[in-house]
């Protein structure tokens, strides 16, 4: 299906008003704002046969907290669920799976000119229609609603090294700008500013070779261990779609549970 989307006839777009934002919004208010905790850490979370208990700190004060229910549902990418102890103790099956689980990198780069880029674009990039799929740090090249800005979503091993704390800014601007220069020479001249986000280094799934999202290891996290649910898009795909086939499949499990 991804193949399809980047290869073949592509899929259709939907926006919508408001974006994410108005959707957790709505979440928050059916929920109830005043049953919402946010900027808490979760450092145990204890199953028993009355249900499960769930403790977590502040992360600015360090008061504890300790919350209660008859279920609960985790939606913490995997490689994460190692930061908490769990009583009892993860599955071997589901410690497997998340040991052997890899991820996938985003960078972001936000690109201003001094001319408008479809102006100034020569060689390989003149006249290109956006966006553009490259195979080089350039990543995915996104127009926007200025002519001299690009947002560049780079990813796979460009993208991880771009992530590393230990690689100065000053370094990914310049490996940008060649990049630039080899598709289009002397377009790096007209660069005038880079703004970098490296907020998502963590972004999607991976399975290595050997693995799958639809083998024993990942069926097993898709499995319930007691009143413990594991959800997100980590346990389901790569893209957000996972993010909601795991919310409906924990649902209809709950249910049947009760």
């Amino acid at each position: 299906v991804e193949w399809r989307i980047f290869a073949g006839d592509g899929a259709d777009p939907y926006s919508v008003k408001g974006g994410n934002t108005r959707l957790v919004e709505a979440i928050a208010d059916a929920v109830g704002r005043e049953r919402i905790l946010v900027n808490k850490h979760v450092t145990h979370i204890n199953a028993t046969e009355n249900g499960v208990e769930v403790l977590a700190t502040d992360v600015a004060s360090y008061a504890q907290y300790a919350a209660h229910g008859q279920f609960l549902v985790t939606t913490m990418p995997l490689y994460r669920l190692n930061d908490i102890e769990f009583t009892p103790p993860l599955s071997l099956e589901r410690r497997q799976a998340i040991a052997t689980q890899t991820w996938g990198a985003y960078f972001t780069a936000h690109v201003f000119f001094d001319q408008p880029f479809a102006e100034i674009a020569s060689g390989p990039l003149e006249g290109i229609e956006l966006p553009l799929l490259s195979d080089g740090p350039l990543g995915v090249l996104y127009p926007t609603h200025s002519g001299r800005l690009l947002n560049l979503l780079v990813h796979g091993d460009f993208a991880e090294r771009f992530n590393l704390r230990t690689l100065d800014p000053g370094s990914i601007r310049a490996e940008i700008a060649a990049a630039f220069d080899q598709l289009s020479p002397g377009l790096s001249a007209h660069i005038q500013e880079m703004v970098f986000y490296r907020y998502h280094p963590r972004a999607i799934a991976g399975w290595p070779v050997g693995r799958s999202r639809f083998d024993d290891l990942s069926e097993a996290l898709r499995t319930p261990q007691g009143p413990v649910f594991f959800a997100g898009d980590f346990t389901e795909g790569t893209h957000s779609d996972g993010a909601v086939k795991s919310a409906l499949r924990v649902a209809r499990d709950i249910i049947a549970a009760r």
